[in-house]
């Protein structure tokens, strides 16, 4: 898209460093307004914020004390769930990722907040500067010395997209040391751009892998691993119910910035109209009042500010699992939530209204919220979502094994396995 500011930049300075900074760059301009919890319009003082930094500062500080050098097998990571104790029975010692601590390298974790600060901050006809370029180098090249340790075998990340991520790939790859991207769920979009950075892309299911070699990513780099919180589930234990006393809606969800290599523009009021369209169907049902909850990156608050607080009731549960034992029936969209919930013997009923298979926030429906597959129930209009509502139509719980693997397996990390042996 030639009116994209991002292509802008890349015009006028080295493209792999302006790729590099992306993600950085377009949540400045993407992630905005009272809806997110955590925005760019939001920079006053927060006190907790505030604590949680200088905890992270102390404990870099203290970490700084240890030598990288004396840790054998170093596994970098903040890949989500229990990975780190996963890398340890497979004689890894996982060590955070140097943007949180940098073992006796507290000048480079430093380096990394000040950069970080400055990426937060920067004017955009400053970032194609040679004092920025510059700035940027300095900052790979002491990356590059970090992870230049003989001691560092491999990285595991929960995403490539972010600028401290793209650069450690790149450096790894530099490096020949095999990198990793462990999915943290189903998708909700597939392109061949992100998750396709590192060595290999770790995914829950063989249909989420099978997606993404339809969407273009090199089928023999992706792994199957299963989900460490449901290692060897059985789905006769599985009972799924539904029924409309305890009813838990979750909010549609934007992207916190672009996705790939396009710009797709968004109307967050439709956000607004999908809760509107579902209260609407659930009235007609006699439904006086549903739990309510949103994405975690988003603000209730802001919902508040145009639906009502009577219908829509606040889920009080901090743990959403907590949630979904205790409701009848969850409404939601594209989400991995659909596989929790499933899990925990809750009915889940997918909501995406959608026009020409795209949905209201203007994003392809992929599987299983595309409608293409009849074990899952999916409404793409307020007829067709009363009519699911109506009839108990309820999911086959058969799908589960489609997206989420029964065997936890991460074997593929083993030391003298070859596929790491490049």
């Amino acid at each position: 898209m030639e009116t994209y500011y991002f292509n802008y930049l890349k015009q006028q300075q080295d493209e792999s460093y302006i790729d590099d900074l992306k993600y950085e760059l377009d949540r400045r301009v993407y992630h905005y307004g009272d809806q997110f919890r955590k925005n760019n319009d939001n920079n006053s003082f927060n006190f907790s914020s505030l604590l949680k930094k200088q905890f992270r500062i102390t404990r870099a500080l203290l970490k700084s004390s240890k030598d990288i050098n004396d840790f054998k097998n170093i596994a970098i990571n903040n890949a989500y769930f229990s990975l780190k104790d996963d890398l340890r029975l497979y004689n890894y010692t996982p060590l955070d990722v140097p943007w949180i601590c940098s073992y006796n390298k507290y000048s480079l974790y430093i380096s990394l907040l000040k950069y970080q600060n400055f990426l937060d901050n920067v004017t955009y006809d400053s970032i194609i500067s040679s004092e920025s370029f510059n700035l940027y180098k300095k900052i790979h090249e002491k990356l590059l010395e970090y992870y230049s340790s003989s001691n560092v075998k491999i990285l595991c990340l929960y995403n490539d997209m972010c600028s401290f991520e793209k650069m450690s790939i790149k450096i790894f790859k530099k490096l020949n040391k095999p990198s990793y991207v462990f999915l943290h769920g189903i998708p909700g979009r597939y392109n061949n751009i992100d998750e396709n950075r590192t060595d290999f892309l770790v995914v829950w299911g063989k249909k989420i892998k099978e997606n993404f070699v339809k969407a273009g990513i090199d089928e023999k780099k992706i792994l199957i691993s299963g989900h460490p919180s449901y290692k060897k589930y059985d789905l006769t234990n599985i009972k799924l119910r539904t029924g409309l006393d305890n009813i838990l809606v979750l909010s549609k969800s934007m992207f916190l910035s672009p996705q790939g290599d396009k710009v797709q523009l968004t109307d967050r009021g439709n956000l607004i109209l999908y809760l509107l369209e579902i209260e609407e169907v659930l009235k007609r049902k006699n439904v006086q009042h549903v739990k309510f909850r949103p994405h975690p990156s988003e603000n209730i608050n802001w919902y508040y500010k145009f639906i009502s607080r009577q219908f829509f009731r606040p889920d009080v549960n901090t743990n959403i699992t907590e949630s979904f034992k205790q409701s009848s029936l969850v409404i939601g969209s594209t989400s991995t939530s659909f596989l929790n919930s499933l899990m925990n013997n809750v009915n889940y009923i997918i909501y995406e209204p959608s026009n020409n298979n795209n949905d209201y926030l203007n994003f392809p429906l992929n599987p299983p919220f595309d409608n293409k597959d009849e074990r899952a129930v999916v409404a793409n209009t307020k007829e067709e979502l009363f009519e699911k509502v109506s009839n108990g139509s309820i999911v086959n719980k058969d799908i589960l094994l489609d997206y989420i693997d029964p065997n936890y397996n991460l074997d593929f990390l083993k030391i003298n396995n070859t596929i790491l042996n490049k």
